[in-house]
């Protein structure tokens, strides 16, 4: 067990990818952000050098779109691997982790406002053992992560209680850590532990900056897809079919699609399985395949999530499911509008229809979050969970 990563809640390691593996990821990524930041540009007629908070619905798009073919290129995945193998053999974790998430791609722009956060931890309290990986695709010399040592040890019942109530108390016990903000270079990652206080910041580099994430963890996250340890280390890349250029113009076309029917507030107009329906027939009419479905529903649900307190974001959020039904953030957000916009009797039979046709352990998970965030009129639903549901897991491809 790696004495850093258990002391101090993080660490910065070499995970020795094969050069040559990485340079073809590296200029994957390249292209992939070269054509995206394009084709938006293009089909928009704007142009964006960095990040522009007025161009932000047009920028986070392209991003999104870049975001979805690095989640599921092959080299990615490879990435992974390598971080995993890292993890079990230098760091000790094969006895604890047996499952992580797809690559989750994050790109800074310039003075990107929309990447830099508040300080906060990844952990879940249903899962004993979390970390999460942070891996560059190019060197990261200015300073992209804040991490706050020490604070992943768990405190009293008492004491969290103060700390949640208190932030004084809080802010006092803060500022005896230590406050780390590491350099990363190219071939290294970072890693922490779930308890462990970080912040992302501002990119100040003057370059656009990409880094993969990952989830390392005990048990499996309920709200995504998972994959096992044993599927990453047994991975062997495949090539997918994949053409950027066209899927990415096929995306815009999409995308303005949705835009067009939300101005017109064709939402409005339907009952939810009307609306359903008409989401449904929609996607099927793209003629899509498997592969171009999912990348497509995680393009709408990154947009979705970044524009939702600035535009209405409910029709995308409903295409983002149907497009690629692993997207449980989309498919939490559906629920609360739905619960919240329709009747009982509809909510309760949208819920039962997800139940039917997409049953998992994760949906279950994901449905009751979403009827507790929805107040009272969540109490009000009386629903009938299926026992025995499986896990969804992820496919690498």
């Amino acid at each position: 067990m790696d004495k850093n990563l258990e002391e101090s809640g993080w660490a910065l390691a070499p995970h020795n990818l094969p050069r040559e593996i990485m340079e073809k990821l590296v200029k994957k990524k390249d292209e992939y952000l070269q054509i995206s930041c394009q084709e938006v540009e293009r089909a928009f007629n704007v142009s964006f050098e960095g990040f522009e908070s007025e161009k932000i619905e047009y920028i986070e798009l392209a991003k999104g779109i870049a975001r979805a073919f690095l989640r599921y290129d092959p080299f990615s995945h490879l990435l992974l691997q390598a971080v995993w193998r890292k993890l079990s053999e230098t760091f000790g974790l094969s006895s604890k982790i047996k499952y992580l998430t797809l690559p989750y791609p994050i790109i800074h722009f310039p003075l990107d406002t929309s990447e830099s956060g508040t300080t906060h931890k990844d952990g879940y309290d249903y899962i004993k053992d979390f970390y999460t990986t942070w891996t560059p695709l190019n060197d990261c010399f200015h300073q992209p992560i804040s991490i706050i040592e020490k604070t992943h040890y768990k405190n009293s019942f008492i004491l969290r209680k103060l700390r949640a109530k208190l932030k004084f108390i809080d802010k006092l016990i803060l500022s005896t850590k230590k406050i780390f903000k590491p350099d990363i270079r190219l071939g290294e990652f970072f890693v922490w532990h779930g308890e462990t206080n970080h912040a992302g910041l501002l990119n100040r580099s003057g370059q656009t900056k990409v880094s993969i994430t990952a989830r390392f963890t005990s048990s499996a996250m309920m709200s995504e897809t998972t994959l096992t340890t044993e599927e990453i280390e047994n991975y062997t890349a495949i090539e997918n079919k994949i053409i950027p250029r066209d899927l990415a113009q096929k995306i815009i076309k999409i995308f303005k699609e949705i835009q067009t029917q939300t101005k017109e507030e064709a939402i409005m107009e339907k009952t939810m399985d009307g609306l359903v329906e008409n989401v449904r027939l929609n996607i099927k009419s793209w003629n899509l395949s498997p592969d171009e479905s999912k990348r497509l529903g995680f393009v709408l649900a990154l947009w979705a999530q970044r524009m939702e307190r600035k535009t209405d974001a409910h029709l995308f959020y409903l295409y983002a499911f149907f497009s690629g039904t692993d997207n449980f953030y989309a498919l939490q957000k559906c629920l609360i509008y739905v619960i919240g916009n329709f009747k009982s009797e509809e909510s309760l039979k949208f819920i039962n229809f997800i139940l039917s046709d997409f049953g998992s352990q994760q949906s279950v998970y994901i449905i009751k979050r979403a009827v507790k965030l929805s107040g009272e009129k969540g109490k009000n639903l009386n629903i009938e969970y299926p026992i025995d549901l499986p896990l969804l897991k992820s496919s690498l491809t």
